[in-house]
């Protein structure tokens, strides 16, 4: 195989997009994935605006709307006192519409067009066994039975649980944090139209979201520590989770429960952290990169963003490591902005304790009161607005009106708004802390980035 400009591990969405989008800058690139058809496990299928409008860049988007997708116009959160109307949020005009589209259909769409194109090269049933390593550099890698393929930069692609990762020796940080038990309902059965669904007030977050026409995708968050097994999850969703759901969407997903010839799976959702994401020779982008909770399904915008700033910094420098450098550090601006916003939402909306409780009201009364909240909100989740002080500014605000719907209360003891009032602040101040813990550490990082070494192969 000659050799190439770009090497790619991981045949999925965002190895396909950086395909699509480092092939039309003229680089000679090679995708190599292990599996011929699409991985069979849940992967995620709501995709915000801004990556939206990165695959109609690269050409992709009218293919993926031929195959079925949807626009979606926002989000709904149902708060969690019974009966309460949802909260609409609505995506930035300016910026387009979210889509929704089953995960196959994606990836089988963007490998019959993307393996059209000039200049890429798609492997389907080949796995990677290693990397090529030339004097402390990546040099390209191997495949099964000994070929080897070189390339000037190769990318780790391969999702949460990468192999390339691990050989080229990132250190990471893996938590997993809860079950995600996935249901499909075959009818149109959202109360709030063509939006991500999120309602609260059950054991945890549940999200719903439509993926095609008459198909909607649930995500119900599920404790670790929580029975397993299907006929485990039938009975606590039935219980204390489809409750919380709106008509008609209550009813529908009760049909789908109480059918037992319908399969339940689950899959376990992880915390990734890495602190850096680019050694010599070679990147990692998307999941492989790290990830956080789906509930603000961040993980294909986090995706497109990789490959927007990678291919910006390679059509300045070069397939160089000078690129790889400001990759990373364009990169961690923008991804730590996300990881800030997405812990503190699953925090206020899955726990209970006391002070994400009053966090929780909080929130919720911003949003109703101020469409300057709701927009403001919406361009963070959206990942329009990345600025960490952004995020800081929107948090502080709602943890004033808890502060005062708790001093406010005429209900309830003034010990027992004692009470409130701590947990609240305890809670607000440890996340401000570590937001701000995040902030200053990545201005450092800002001003020394550097490529991390590769660590030595056995034997050497």
């Amino acid at each position: 195989m000659p050799n190439l400009d770009i090497a790619i591990v991981g045949g999925a969405f965002t190895g396909l997009s950086a395909a699509a989008a480092l092939a039309a800058q003229g680089l000679k690139v090679a995708v190599f994935d292990s599996l011929p058809g699409p991985n069979p496990q849940y992967r995620g299928e709501l995709i915000h605006p801004r990556g939206v409008r990165g695959l109609s860049k690269w050409g992709l988007l009218e293919p993926l709307r031929k195959a079925g997708s949807l626009d979606l116009t926002g989000f709904a959160v149902t708060p969690e006192e019974d009966g309460s109307e949802a909260v609409l949020l609505d995506y930035p005009t300016w910026g387009g519409p979210g889509l929704g589209i089953e995960q196959h259909a994606i990836v089988s769409t963007m490998r019959a067009e993307v393996g059209t194109r000039p200049n890429v090269e798609l492997h389907l049933g080949k796995r990677v066994e290693g990397l090529l390593r030339e004097n402390g550099r990546v040099v390209g890698l191997y495949l099964e039975g000994g070929e080897e393929v070189r390339a000037s930069l190769t990318i780790g692609a391969d999702g949460r649980q990468s192999h390339m990762r691990q050989w080229l020796g990132v250190p990471h940080k893996i938590k997993l944090l809860s079950y995600s038990v996935i249901l499909t309902v075959t009818e149109d059965a959202l109360p709030y139209g063509r939006r991500g669904h999120v309602f609260l007030g059950a054991p945890g977050t549940i999200l719903a979201y439509p993926y095609g026409e008459n198909l909607v995708r649930l995500c119900i968050d599920v404790s670790v520590d929580a029975p397993k097994g299907p006929s485990a999850w039938r009975s606590l969703l039935l219980n204390d989770y489809v409750p919380k759901m709106h008509e008609p969407l209550r009813t529908a997903v009760e049909k789908v429960l109480n059918d037992e010839s319908l399969p339940i799976v689950a899959a376990g959702t992880h915390s990734i952290r890495t602190e850096a994401c680019v050694v010599p020779g070679a990147l990692l982008a998307g999941d492989a990169a790290g990830c956080a909770h789906p509930l603000t399904a961040g993980g294909m915008l986090n995706a497109v963003n990789d490959v927007l700033i990678f291919s910006e910094c390679l059509a300045k420098e070069g397939p160089s490591d000078e690129a790889l450098k400001n990759f990373q550090r364009a990169r961690y601006r923008f991804i730590r902005s996300r990881e800030m916003f997405t812990d503190a939402l699953y925090e206020v909306f899955s726990s209970k304790a006391e002070g994400a409780r009053g966090l929780r009201k909080g929130i919720v009364r911003y949003w109703l009161e101020s469409e300057r909240a709701r927009s403001a909100s919406m361009r963070i989740l959206a990942g329009d607005e990345t600025s960490p002080t952004a995020f800081l500014s929107e948090y502080t605000r709602v943890m004033g009106l808890s502060t005062l719907s708790i001093l406010r209360s005429e209900n309830d003891k003034l010990t027992e708004r004692a009470l409130r009032l701590s947990a609240l602040l305890q809670t607000s101040l440890g996340r401000l802390e570590r937001a701000a813990e995040i902030t200053i550490g990545q201005i450092y990082a800002d001003q020394k980035t550097r490529l991390s070494a590769l660590p030595p192969l056995k034997g050497e």
